[in-house]
């Protein structure tokens, strides 16, 4: 998975950018979400870009990650997230797929197609 996943203490922000997803670097995923999460304090905000998003279905399948995206979810929520800001790109099937998921389980986030967007949205917090 390619993926990189930084904390911004003066900010109180988590940035993770999410690239072509492969199951056997999930763990190490993990690790870098725990590790970088830490560095945070609760009510922190989260921006996830997915405008590189690519899922390999010949090494995956969207169930795969659909459990590490429930893993992240219910990991920030237990570090405090209060925000969570999605970039995705225009017109992309990810889109509603995230969208009902999120819907389904009443989370509130803001669905973004730029860091321009993103940060006027972090900055009203």
């Amino acid at each position: 998975m390619s993926h990189k996943i930084t904390a911004d203490t003066k900010k109180n922000l988590l940035f993770i950018q999410i690239g072509v997803v492969e199951k056997n670097n999930f763990s190490l995923f993990k690790e870098n979400v725990k590790i970088q999460s830490n560095k945070l304090k609760p009510g922190f905000t989260c921006v996830t870009d997915f405008r590189s998003f690519h899922l390999d279905f010949a090494k995956n399948t969207s169930q795969d990650f659909n459990e590490l995206l429930g893993f992240v979810q219910e990991e920030l929520e237990k570090k405090g997230v209060i925000k969570i800001i999605r970039i995705v790109p225009p017109q992309s099937l990810l889109i509603s797929q995230i969208l009902l998921r999120d819907f389904e389980k009443k989370r509130n986030y803001d669905f973004v197609c730029s860091m321009d967007e993103a940060d006027e949205i972090i900055s009203k917090l």
